[in-house]
């Protein structure tokens, strides 16, 4: 008894002790920020994006397979390092530790994750698994190249590019809608067996072959040409950007220019730009805008070498003018989706008047309706001033858009057009606080300030900021700039019409202006190229 009770006494003053000293700070856990997946070429290759931009593997009925995972940080330094595998369909598609087994047709969603439920981490794929193979029965391949060898017209790179190639499978309902990629000569170019990036290892013609996943033996074949690399000793502008005007919405421009001797590669010339945020230039010369604000762009060949000819130069330099609110967009660029209401836009093309224009056609309901946004994928989600549309009401007062109004072109009687936005704000106040948003014009619908008629059906509307007040915030700040992450062309309330087909209508142009005479001056331009006239 007295054996126990001094144990007892011993560990209570242990304790009192403890209590009295100061609190020792716990070991953070470490857990996992990144999950993937990892399994074999042959599946990797397997792996494509649907329709719905859902990530699928697809499965015959009977398979398996296995994946593992790679997990960051390493198991080694995780607090809790296992993980589980789930399968959202045990019936469809079942899993045991990696293991995956294709049960019956239908989908599944296979999922690792970290044991201790983080969800944030994690890794899934759809997996459909189908009851009979679909065999592939053709496969065409397209590139991405910008120059194409004189002697072949075969598209071209040089040695330590790349060129991308892009397999397209046919049926449309064939169970593997990828294909694996080998090359017919690895001395002159290599290619990534999953994703079909080419790189041109030395000088010469090679074949590029995709091969059916299926067993089926279908390949398709594309033929390229790798050239030698040739230093340039010279180069030269063969066109002038003193007068050009460019968005962040413009399509991309191939820059004319040509370098000495004739067979140097392009890729050697070296591109300066003053604001990479603004405007990106490839290797051969391939300008892409990005933000507003005036660029200086140098182009350089190497050091050394010949001097060059008369007419060349070892570096010419040239400014890119991207203004803010300058738009000009004639539907060069499929910038344009449908909204979730369900209607849909299609790029077509007048050959009488050389205009693009999207097809737009509404969905069904009482009213019919057919709003369109703005949406550029490579624009991320936050409110940094090189995003989303921006207006300027001081240099661009002026905003025009062409389409058709169906209660001219179909007789409807009733139809509210107007312009949504949101999120608006002056990015100089320091503050990105959101002061403008509702709909241009005050509120409402039909707001616009002119509206012209044009002998093809089309409407050209035009709204003046420096008149006319936003919904919400009043008028746009009178010697700053307005950036919007929201920018809509609400097409709705469209009464009178009986069905779906006769309340389509075309989209032409979103274009801005400094001014109603430079605007007019324009019209007069656009009237005699395409043969169509206007009136008030």
């Amino acid at each position: 008894m007295k054996k126990i009770i001094f144990v007892f006494a011993a560990a209570a003053l242990s304790l009192l002790s403890a209590c009295h000293k100061a609190a020792e700070p716990a070991t953070p856990a470490i857990i996992a920020s990144s999950i993937e997946f990892v399994c074999s070429d042959e599946d990797r290759a397997k792996f494509y994006t649907d329709a719905t931009e859902s990530l699928v593997f697809p499965m015959l009925k009977g398979q398996n397979t296995t994946f593992s995972y790679t997990i960051t940080p390493s198991a080694d330094d995780l607090t809790y390092p296992d993980v589980v595998w789930l399968s959202s369909d045990e019936s469809v598609m079942s899993v045991d530790n990696g293991k995956i087994t294709a049960m019956k047709k239908g989908q599944a969603v296979l999922t690792v994750r970290p044991a201790t439920v983080n969800l944030n981490v994690f890794a899934s794929v759809l997996v459909k698994v189908s009851d009979v193979l679909v065999p592939v029965t053709s496969i065409s391949i397209t590139d991405n190249a910008t120059e194409t060898d004189d002697e072949t017209g075969l598209p071209k790179c040089s040695i330590g590019e790349t060129m991308q190639l892009k397999a397209s499978i046919a049926p449309e309902e064939a169970t593997y809608q990828t294909a694996i990629w080998s090359s017919s000569d690895e001395t002159v170019a290599k290619v990534d067996p999953v994703s079909g990036l080419v790189r041109g290892v030395g000088a010469g013609y090679v074949t590029i072959y995709a091969a059916a996943l299926d067993g089926s033996g279908v390949k398709g074949e594309h033929r390229i040409y790798i050239e030698e690399l040739v230093n340039p000793t010279g180069i030269k502008l063969n066109e002038s950007f003193e007068n050009m005007l460019w968005s962040p919405l413009s399509p991309a421009h191939k820059i004319d220019f040509t370098i000495e001797p004739a067979n140097a590669t392009k890729s050697l010339v070296k591109w300066t730009i003053s604001d990479p945020t603004a405007l990106n230039i490839d290797a051969r010369g391939n300008m892409s805008f990005i933000h507003y604000g005036k660029v200086t762009v140098t182009a350089s060949v190497p050091e050394g070498g010949a001097e060059p000819s008369e007419g060349f130069a070892k570096s010419v330099q040239f400014t890119v003018n991207i203004p803010a609110g300058y738009y000009n967009d004639h539907c060069e660029l499929d910038w344009w989706r449908q909204d979730t209401n369900g209607s849909t836009a299609t790029m077509k093309y007048n050959e009488l008047t050389g205009e693009h224009y999207r097809e737009i056609v509404p969905n069904t309901g009482s009213k019919f309706r057919a709003d369109f946004k703005l949406y550029v994928p490579e624009w991320n989600d936050g409110y940094g001033d090189n995003n989303y549309i921006v207006l300027d009401r001081a240099n661009y007062p002026i905003v025009t858009f062409r389409l058709d109004d169906v209660r001219d072109t179909r007789g409807a009687t009733g139809l509210s057009i107007f312009i949504d936005t949101n999120n608006g704000y002056a990015p100089s106040s320091g503050s990105n606080e959101r002061k403008w948003s509702g709909r241009m014009g005050g509120g409402g619908a039909n707001k616009w300030v002119k509206k012209l008629k044009c002998s093809d059906g089309s409407s050209i509307l035009v709204y003046n900021i420096d008149e006319q007040s936003w919904q919400n915030g009043g008028k746009l700040p009178e010697n700053d700039i307005a950036i919007f992450n929201h920018f809509k062309i609400g097409y709705a309330d469209i009464a009178g019409i009986a069905s779906v087909d006769q309340s389509d209508f075309r989209y032409f142009w979103f274009h801005t202006f400094k001014s109603m005479s430079e605007f007019e001056n324009y019209l007069v331009d656009w009237s005699s190229s395409t043969g169509i006239t206007y009136t008030e």
